[in-house]
């Protein structure tokens, strides 16, 4: 079966056949979305090229950002209903009443999302279609206009299209769960907590050896942080300005915090 719905749908893939080898820049940064954000000014990062996910979009500095991919790549998020992956449960998505609440396609820049949303109401010129259909496991070469395996998390994603796209060089920021103790929580959260533990499987930590031999990537960290998967410098070191903290609601907008309070998504927006 996954063979016939490949082979229906695979001209869909083939179209992103125009991002390779596209970039202009040899390097892009690459942001997750970590409660260490909201310690840096991200205005700091506006001459690069850069590959975002999920909420980044809310940030009040997103606008200045040079946003060459956006990833969403949760499967059915542009249905009415879905499996919400924290409850397990098939529900009414309140995401996709935020996302469409807040503008989430709004953008300019190109989507690149789950080929499980193509026959959605949701349509954009921008939008582009990513899928594995073989296993879960990752495959060799890195292909988004055919079988793309890294869609197991955002990290994976966005790694696999930097490269996909030409990107030598990476610099990783907000990525906090590569750091030697890793900081959980998002930047639109009220608090973050640390851990004494390793947050990712073994086949994860063997792509972040191998990524590593192919690309030149590097982790901007929090001061006193480091990350044994990449070569790690500070914030500090690499803007020459001093982190500053800040809540989440001195950089997402109080309206935006009230819709993400309201997702069923286990997320401690006020406490």
């Amino acid at each position: 079966m996954k063979k016939l719905i490949f082979f229906l749908l695979k001209k869909h893939l083939k179209k992103n056949i125009k991002f390779k080898n596209i970039a202009k820049n040899e390097e892009c940064l690459i942001f997750g979305n970590g409660a260490s954000l909201k310690n840096y000014n991200l205005k700091k990062f506006s001459e690069y090229d850069v590959i975002v996910t999920s909420m980044m979009y809310l940030h009040n500095e997103f606008k200045y950002l040079k946003v060459v991919a956006d990833c969403e790549i949760a499967p059915f998020i542009l249905y009415k209903y879905w499996r919400n992956p924290y409850s397990k449960k098939i529900e009414k998505n309140m995401k996709l009443e935020m996302l469409n609440k807040t503008n989430r396609f709004d953008h300019n820049h190109n989507y690149f999302l789950s080929l499980t949303n193509l026959f959605s109401k949701v349509k954009r010129k921008n939008f582009n279609y990513l899928y594995n259909f073989k296993n879960k496991n990752f495959l060799p070469e890195i292909d988004i206009s055919n079988n793309f395996s890294y869609l197991s998390g955002s990290l994976f994603s966005m790694i696999g299209i930097a490269k996909y796209m030409g990107y030598k060089k990476i610099i990783l920021i907000g990525t906090d769960y590569l750091l030697d103790t890793p900081i959980i929580g998002h930047f639109y959260e009220k608090n973050s907590y640390k851990i004494n533990k390793v947050v990712f499987k073994e086949e994860e930590i063997n792509f972040f050896k191998k990524i590593k031999k192919e690309l030149d990537v590097k982790i901007i960290v929090p001061e006193n942080y480091s990350s044994k998967y990449f070569h790690s410098i500070s914030y500090k070191k690499f803007t020459n300005e001093n982190e500053v903290k800040k809540n989440n609601s001195e950089i997402v907008s109080h309206e935006n915090l009230m819709l993400l309070d309201g997702l069923n998504m286990k997320y401690k927006i006020f406490k």
